[in-house]
């Protein structure tokens, strides 16, 4: 069984891809036990013991095994709120050891798109509901910008698990930089992600640690009639889209800086990010840190990702809570690979949750609002974000 847990996912500027297999250990965490992923037993166990875990852990560490972490949105209940309340039978991680790394060739024949039948989506009228409330705490000063989002749910009859591997692989050099495939044969899931996002990089610079983020916030749909250069021009310039990431990109830095007190600094305010369909702008901010710096001190200073929660995080999180009313899964979460002496954490946007037992796709999307936003614009841009993703993969 353990053969049967992987994960896919690119690497280098020609976007080869590495398979990595093999497990010795394969756990999925909830808040008062652990399912063996491996054997399938339950066993006792906290899920604040597997953060602890994380708390002792540095890349100087494991340095010939392959670590994969995948951390629900919700885990964010006991980082932000340190509360597991309300948290009881909710998945809110995953930590795979694995023990193989090779590269991974796809069959070479052309991926057909998979054929997928819309059964749920956010409804314009409840959508509205909920822009209206959460504009009222932006009126009411209690946050400044909220990322609201929303799911969408597929059914879907002739889906095997090669023809999910070979959509992902299908695209190449398209796939976002933090893109990944995991599947769990206990489970009968997979994570399919095609995340351009990345919460933070970790790698040594000297004698030190460089730790670097890259927010996405600001959006506009690629427009195939006018030049890249002028609908990023005319993107840099809006106010709307320039707000929404110069209060990420503050909230960012005083993250970064909280890790180890040191000052973080802004590389770049606006850098171009193409995905298909989609053209964003992205921050670039760094810090330096010890090389014993744990990788739970950074997760509990990053996580969630400021640009999928908004600001301040912690009161616009509750608010979230409150507005939306739905579990995130996988979705907006983070996926964490420790490999090589780096860590490469990503912010889980363009990901789905694919059940095959249930035949089922989750899809979710979203985007920031703030004072400048208008319901109609940003109900689009969660259309936009949908169509980025499941016209690149499947059809519907």
């Amino acid at each position: 069984m353990s053969d049967e847990i992987f994960t896919i996912l690119p690497y280098g500027k020609e976007k080869r891809f590495l398979k990595l297999s093999c497990p010795k250990l394969a756990y999925l965490y909830f808040s008062d036990h652990r399912i063996n992923l491996l054997s399938g037993e339950r066993e006792n166990y906290s899920v604040t013991h597997y953060l602890d875990m994380l708390d002792r852990k540095n890349l100087q560490m494991s340095k010939s095994e392959f670590e994969v972490h995948h951390l629900t949105y919700e885990l964010s209940d006991l980082i932000l709120l340190n509360s597991p309340r309300h948290l009881a039978g909710i998945p809110l991680a995953i930590e795979i050891v694995y023990t193989k790394k090779d590269d991974f060739n796809f069959s070479g024949k052309k991926a057909n798109p998979i054929k997928l039948n819309q059964v749920r989506f956010p409804e314009k009228n409840l959508y509205k509901k909920k822009f209206t409330q959460g504009y009222k705490e932006l009126l009411n000063g209690n946050s400044y910008q909220f990322n609201l989002t929303d799911r969408y749910e597929y059914e879907f009859e002739d889906v095997s698990l090669d023809k999910v591997i070979n959509a992902f692989g299908s695209l190449g050099k398209k796939l976002g930089q933090f893109a990944h495939l995991t599947y769990i044969s206990t489970l009968e899931k997979i994570i399919f992600s095609n995340s351009p996002e990345c919460l933070f990089q970790l790698k040594k610079r000297g004698d030190e640690l460089e730790c670097v983020t890259n927010p996405i916030k600001g959006t506009t749909k690629r427009n195939s009639t006018v030049s890249i250069a002028e609908q990023w021009s005319q993107l840099k310039r809006d106010q709307k889209n320039q707000a929404e990431l110069y209060m990420i990109i503050d909230l960012l830095r005083n993250d970064l800086s909280s890790i180890e007190k040191p000052r973080s600094k802004v590389i770049r305010k606006k850098a171009l990010v193409l995905v298909p369909g989609l053209i964003h702008q992205m921050g670039i901010i760094s810090v330096s840190l010890s090389a014993k710096v744990s990788i739970g001190k950074i997760i509990r200073s990053l996580f969630p990702g400021g640009s999928i929660t908004g600001a301040p995080k912690q009161s616009t999180y509750n608010i979230l809570k409150k507005i939306e009313r739905s579990h995130r899964g996988h979705y907006t979460g983070s996926t964490l690979l420790i490999m090589q002496g780096r860590a490469d954490c990503s912010i889980n946007i363009r990901t789905a949750e694919i059940d095959l037992a249930r035949r089922k796709l989750l899809y979710g999307a979203g985007g920031g609002v703030t004072l400048l936003s208008t319901f109609e614009e940003e109900y689009k841009e969660m259309g936009d974000k949908l169509e980025s993703f499941i016209s690149t993969f499947f059809k519907s």
